[in-house]
């Protein structure tokens, strides 16, 4: 009878100890904050409305990517949230169209703000038409105006009317790093504008 009562309250005190290691003792103290929660500290700290933010928040695929763009071409160039927003949420790449007007914006004279950033929107592929358009105004000294109508036109030229056309590659996603090289003489060194970039911190949202 013993051997039975001691095996008894093994097989209790196992079920106990169980259930006390899968069941939280204290679920309210979690601190886990999801995307959405980063999203909307974002957007709200730039000035969008709390509808605004909901609406675009709860649509993004990547909501903190999409405030991300937002939170950043807004704290970098003179863009107004407001403007800013419609074009991060109607882009696969939002990180990107923020390096994009950022480095425009940074690295041109003269660009007109709302300009760089609907040629950022239209452009397939954001960081390589910064690049165009950065590496053509500093080597030809042509206005950013040309310059990105001109990188933004050869993105759209067909390849049956150009025999030289070639599709651009398909982005890797893995970064491939080499190297620096020299610049040949004459040739202008163009910033880093890394197509993966490593999305810097935010502020942090408040936990409630």
């Amino acid at each position: 009878m013993q051997n039975k009562s001691s095996d008894k309250f093994t097989a209790i005190a196992l079920t106990a100890g169980f259930f006390a290691i899968i069941i939280p003792s204290n679920p309210a103290a979690a601190t886990h904050l999801s995307p959405f929660q980063y999203c909307a500290a974002d957007l709200r700290n730039v000035g969008i409305s709390v509808e605004q933010a909901a609406s675009a928040c709860s649509d993004a695929l990547d909501p903190q990517q999409l405030s991300a763009c937002v939170y950043y071409i807004n704290q970098e160039t003179q863009l107004a949230a407001q403007d800013v927003l419609p074009a991060c949420t109607r882009v696969r790449r939002p990180i990107e169209l923020g390096r994009c007007v950022i480095n425009i914006n940074n690295d041109t004279r003269n660009a007109a703000a709302l300009d760089v950033l609907d040629n950022c929107r239209r452009s397939l592929l954001p960081v390589r038409f910064a690049e165009c358009v950065v590496g053509l105004t500093r080597q030809l000294e042509i206005t950013a105006s040309t310059a990105m109508n001109r990188c933004i036109s050869a993105e759209d030229y067909p390849s049956s009317l150009s025999p030289t056309f070639a599709p651009p590659p398909a982005p890797n996603p893995t970064p491939q790093f080499t190297p620096p090289v020299a610049p040949p003489p004459g040739l202008t060194p163009l910033p880093n504008l890394d197509a993966n970039p490593v999305i810097p911190a935010r502020p942090r949202p408040v936990n409630p």
